[in-house]
């Protein structure tokens, strides 16, 4: 880096192991040099833990404890750009012309004149997290009866969030307007603190905290700048969110109602807890000492132009008050997301090695993640030729994304197992399941499976209005598994006195099956049309439904009935065109329309897609070599 000159003042410092982004356009004529500095990624787990068994009678008591020490160091990376600290510099004839010729591109590069630049100023160090868990529990199976065994058993839990007292910051929605923006109480981390990313949103001089490491420091707006403090000060815990202490309780019993052993009834209930640890803390780790400043070069002669070793002119393009985003808090009170799960089971052999299962499964799943955009406005009937009138609540950002609890998922299911233990030659194992799962997380942009937080919802006013049936579970599902080995060679009943060869020819053959029976996923209709004055990505909405669109005679190219579909507010059938809707804005006088003023009413998984059936089997012997040797 040094060898290439570039303004030291402007950029950098430079992590090891990197090199700046050149980049030709169009993309493909040149290949862009770069390397990407490396990652010393760790992930370590230091774990102590004991139990004890303690028999007492009819009691067989447990107890234990678990202490786990997690240490998480990873590299902060920008996600747009390839080089970071080094810099990414792009090239495309602007200043040599023609526009867009390769020549031109790399006349540009020999002159040092890039039309535009990302200028990245990382953390001054990896992402650092540490956190400790600690877990403990308390079982006891009691033996009642000779018939009965009932199982009781609480599990205690405190799983705090990984800290770095660095790199850490969050969003606290509580200060109308504005908001806060909280870091760690490390002094490091405020002397960390990018100017660059405090005059993008307009941060404020709380208590002095910009002014001791920025001297001539002043928000370009102080009537309405964001305050800007650090988790002492602000009375927040030190990893910018709440710790909770969990308690699980479980229940269990095993009874056999009668003298033959042959049949037993099964139940139980309990509460298990996890933790969110990858997604939720990276989301706030390198935000406000971790920034990208973004630089359009101006014309020859131009007070802004600039040419290496300079990369940067006065004026970033992404810093201007107002246009700010804060796209990953986490809400403070966010809560481990837990389930509570029973079942109930009734289990009998029929014959010999023949049993079969009946049970009811189900489980409600709660504080679940979900990022609204708490910055969303009411929606609105204002025509569509006019704004929507009501204010955001935080007017001095664009988008304020929380990954917060409180999304709930439920799922119920019936399930009947045929189990056939090998004998005779057979086995088989024969189950359906007839499922209902549903959860408020799929809204976005149809039904799909979700990590830790969801992506972008709907409307943050109106959860439960995304609660609809998930996309991957099958109303029915049959599935049989069988393995026959087929009566045929010595000792069987076809050719049981064969030998030798012939033995090895049509011996020891089985034939595995495996059938599927099930009903089709379940997706999402959606459009992009703004009904609201409010949808996200300035349309992400849902249509009206009026009836049930997969009451169809179905085809390859017609599954859904688009003849129930409508606009929101408007007739169905009455915008469609070559199945497709066109939403208007205008009458046909070219007057505006009224927004509806909601989304649309169709549900998340209300269309359900083809079923499946499958037959896979296939014949196989071990015989045939040793036959054949």
């Amino acid at each position: 880096m040094q060898q290439l000159g570039l303004n030291a003042q402007q950029l950098g410092p430079f992590p090891p192991g990197g090199f700046p982004d050149f980049v030709f356009e169009p993309r493909g004529d040149f290949t862009s040099i770069f390397h990407t500095r490396p990652n010393p990624e760790r992930s370590q787990n230091f774990q102590i833990n004991e139990n004890l068994t303690w028999t007492k009678g009819k009691h067989s008591m447990k107890f234990g404890f678990d202490v786990r020490m997690l240490h998480l160091i990873t590299a902060w990376y920008s996600g747009s750009s390839p080089a970071d600290d080094y810099g990414d510099f792009f090239f495309n004839g602007t200043y040599t012309g023609p526009f867009g010729n390769p020549a031109s591109d790399m006349a540009d590069f020999l002159l040092g004149v890039p039309y535009y630049t990302y200028v990245t100023h990382t953390p001054p160090r990896n992402i650092d997290g540490k956190t400790t868990h600690y877990y403990g529990y308390a079982a006891d199976n009691f033996r009642a009866t000779r018939r009965l065994t009932l199982d009781f058993g609480l599990r205690i839990s405190r799983m705090a969030p990984l800290y770095d007292p660095i790199n850490l910051t969050n969003f606290d929605p509580s200060v109308a307007g504005t908001g806060r923006v909280i870091i760690s109480s490390d002094p490091r981390s405020l002397a960390a603190t990018q100017l660059l990313w405090a005059e993008a949103v307009n941060a404020c001089d709380s208590n002095g905290n910009l002014t001791k490491i920025f001297p001539t420091y002043t928000p370009s707006d102080p009537a309405n700048c964001t305050p800007f403090l650090t988790s002492k000060q602000a009375g927040w815990p030190k990893q910018l969110r709440n710790v909770y202490t969990n308690f699980s309780p479980r229940f269990g019993f095993a009874y056999r109602p009668f003298a033959d052993n042959k049949t037993v009834i099964r139940g139980g209930a309990g509460i298990f807890d996890v933790t969110t640890l990858g997604e939720t803390f990276f989301s706030v780790a390198g935000i406000h000492d971790g920034f990208q400043g973004n630089f359009a070069n101006a014309g020859f002669g131009s007070p802004d132009f600039f040419q290496f070793p300079n990369v940067l002119d006065p004026n970033p393009t992404n810093t201007g008050v107002g246009n700010q985003s804060f796209l990953t808090a986490n809400q403070r009170n966010k809560k481990d997301p837990y389930s509570i799960e029973w079942n109930l089971s009734i289990e009998r052999v029929i014959h010999g090695n023949t049993a079969l299962r009946v049970s009811y499964i189900a489980n409600r799943a709660d504080q679940l993640g979900w990022a609204p955009d708490i910055n969303q406005p009411l929606p609105t009937t204002a025509p569509y030729d006019v704004s929507n009138p009501n204010p955001k609540p935080f007017p001095q950002w664009v988008k304020v994304r929380m990954r917060s609890g409180g999304a709930i998922s439920t799922y119920e299911s019936m399930q009947a197992e045929l189990v056939h233990k090998y004998s005779h030659g057979l086995t088989f194992q024969s189950t359906w399941t007839w499922a209902k799962n549903l959860t408020d997380r799929e809204s976005w942009p149809r039904s799909g499976f979700d990590g830790e937080n969801s992506g972008d919802t709907m409307n943050q006013y109106n959860l439960r209005g995304d609660y609809g049936d998930v996309g991957g579970t099958r109303k029915h599902r049959w599935i049989t598994t069988m393995v026959d080995e087929l009566p045929i060679g010595k000792g069987r009943f076809l050719l049981g006195n064969a030998s030798g060869v012939l033995n090895g020819i049509v011996g020891g053959w089985r034939l595995s099956t495996i059938f599927l029976a099930q009903t089709g996923p379940y997706d999402t209709p959606f459009i992009f049309f703004d009904s609201t004055g409010n949808a996200i990505f300035g349309g992400f909405n849902r249509p009206d439904l009026a009836g049930n669109p997969n009451n169809i005679h179905h085809t390859r190219t017609q599954w859904w009935n688009p003849n129930v579909f409508a606009c929101p507010g408007r007739a169905p059938g009455q915008d469609l065109q070559n199945n497709t809707l066109n939403c208007p804005t205008q009458d046909a006088l070219g007057n505006p329309l009224p927004r509806a003023g909601r989304f649309g009413n169709a549900g998340v998984g209300s269309l359900v897609g083809p079923p499946t059936i499958n037959l896979s089997l296939g014949p196989k012997t071990s015989n045939l070599r040793k036959g054949l040797s």
